[in-house]
Protein backbone atom coordinates (compact mmCIF):
# COMPACT_ATOMS: atom_id res chain seq x y z
CA UNK A 1 0.00 0.00 0.00
CA UNK A 2 3.14 2.30 1.10
CA UNK A 3 4.67 1.19 -1.97
CA UNK A 4 1.75 2.34 -4.08
CA UNK A 5 1.06 5.98 -2.78
CA UNK A 6 4.51 6.64 -3.00
CA UNK A 7 4.75 5.49 -6.89
CA UNK A 8 1.44 7.54 -7.53
CA UNK A 9 3.30 10.26 -5.76
CA UNK A 10 6.28 9.98 -8.06
CA UNK A 11 4.35 9.52 -10.73
CA UNK A 12 2.00 13.03 -10.13
CA UNK A 13 5.49 14.46 -9.37
CA UNK A 14 6.84 13.78 -12.76
CA UNK A 15 3.87 14.53 -14.71
CA UNK A 16 3.60 18.22 -12.86
CA UNK A 17 7.12 18.77 -13.22
CA UNK A 18 7.01 18.18 -17.76
CA UNK A 19 4.22 20.17 -17.62
CA UNK A 20 5.85 22.76 -15.96
CA UNK A 21 8.51 22.43 -17.83
CA UNK A 22 6.54 22.86 -20.98
CA UNK A 23 5.03 26.38 -19.86
CA UNK A 24 8.13 28.32 -18.77
CA UNK A 25 10.97 29.43 -20.30
CA UNK A 26 13.73 28.97 -17.46
CA UNK A 27 13.73 27.04 -14.26
CA UNK A 28 13.03 28.59 -10.94
CA UNK A 29 15.11 27.28 -7.93
CA UNK A 30 13.18 26.19 -5.09
CA UNK A 31 13.77 23.94 -1.99
CA UNK A 32 11.87 22.31 0.51
CA UNK A 33 12.14 19.50 3.43
CA UNK A 34 9.36 18.44 6.28
CA UNK A 35 8.73 15.09 8.37
CA UNK A 36 5.34 13.75 9.02
CA UNK A 37 4.20 11.08 11.25
CA UNK A 38 0.91 9.30 12.35
CA UNK A 39 0.58 11.22 15.68
CA UNK A 40 2.24 13.69 17.80
CA UNK A 41 6.10 13.23 18.28
CA UNK A 42 5.69 10.36 15.93
CA UNK A 43 8.25 10.66 12.41
CA UNK A 44 7.80 7.97 10.06
CA UNK A 45 8.64 9.36 6.90
CA UNK A 46 10.93 12.97 5.79
CA UNK A 47 10.70 14.21 2.53
CA UNK A 48 13.53 16.89 0.98
CA UNK A 49 14.18 18.68 -2.56
CA UNK A 50 15.89 20.86 -4.69
CA UNK A 51 15.87 22.20 -7.83
CA UNK A 52 19.22 24.14 -9.22
CA UNK A 53 19.93 27.04 -11.91
CA UNK A 54 19.37 24.50 -14.57
CA UNK A 55 16.28 22.77 -13.82
CA UNK A 56 17.68 19.66 -12.21
CA UNK A 57 15.88 18.42 -9.21
CA UNK A 58 17.41 16.29 -6.59
CA UNK A 59 15.87 15.07 -3.03
CA UNK A 60 15.11 12.11 -0.98
CA UNK A 61 12.24 10.91 0.83
CA UNK A 62 12.40 8.12 4.16
CA UNK A 63 9.68 5.94 4.93
CA UNK A 64 9.00 2.81 7.00
CA UNK A 65 7.62 -0.12 4.80
CA UNK A 66 5.71 -3.03 5.87
CA UNK A 67 8.36 -5.05 7.38
CA UNK A 68 9.32 -1.72 9.86
CA UNK A 69 12.62 -1.02 8.08
CA UNK A 70 13.59 2.71 7.31
CA UNK A 71 14.10 3.06 3.59
CA UNK A 72 15.87 5.49 1.83
CA UNK A 73 15.24 6.87 -1.99
CA UNK A 74 17.44 9.49 -3.33
CA UNK A 75 16.49 10.60 -6.69
CA UNK A 76 17.59 12.97 -9.75
CA UNK A 77 15.15 14.52 -12.66
CA UNK A 78 16.44 15.95 -15.04
CA UNK A 79 15.62 16.10 -19.11
CA UNK A 80 16.06 12.72 -19.00
CA UNK A 81 13.74 11.39 -16.79
CA UNK A 82 13.14 10.23 -13.00
CA UNK A 83 16.57 8.30 -11.39
CA UNK A 84 15.64 7.16 -8.34
CA UNK A 85 18.68 4.98 -6.44
CA UNK A 86 17.19 3.30 -3.28
CA UNK A 87 19.34 2.53 -0.13
CA UNK A 88 18.30 -1.53 0.13
CA UNK A 89 17.35 -3.50 -2.94
CA UNK A 90 13.80 -4.67 -3.13
CA UNK A 91 12.86 -7.49 -1.08
CA UNK A 92 10.53 -10.55 -2.15
CA UNK A 93 6.65 -10.27 -1.55
CA UNK A 94 4.99 -10.93 1.10
CA UNK A 95 2.50 -13.28 0.83
CA UNK A 96 -0.14 -10.89 0.90
CA UNK A 97 1.36 -8.85 -1.89
CA UNK A 98 2.12 -12.23 -4.28
CA UNK A 99 -1.88 -13.08 -3.56
CA UNK A 100 -2.57 -9.91 -4.80
CA UNK A 101 -0.62 -10.21 -7.75
CA UNK A 102 -1.94 -13.70 -8.90
CA UNK A 103 -5.32 -11.95 -8.72
CA UNK A 104 -4.65 -9.38 -10.64
CA UNK A 105 -2.58 -11.64 -13.53
CA UNK A 106 -5.38 -13.68 -13.39
CA UNK A 107 -8.31 -11.17 -13.95
CA UNK A 108 -6.00 -9.25 -16.41
CA UNK A 109 -5.68 -12.31 -18.42
CA UNK A 110 -8.84 -13.14 -18.63
CA UNK A 111 -10.27 -9.75 -19.68
CA UNK A 112 -7.64 -10.18 -22.22
CA UNK A 113 -8.73 -12.95 -23.57
CA UNK A 114 -12.38 -12.01 -24.00
CA UNK A 115 -11.17 -8.34 -25.50
CA UNK A 116 -8.66 -10.08 -27.85
CA UNK A 117 -10.02 -11.09 -30.97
Amino acid sequence: MVMQVLISLIVFVCIQAQKYEETTTEPHPYSFAFTAGRYPGHIDRTRAEYRDDNGIIRGLYTYIDPRHEIRTVEYTADKDGFHPILNKPAEMDTPAVAAAKSQHFKLFNEVNRLHVK
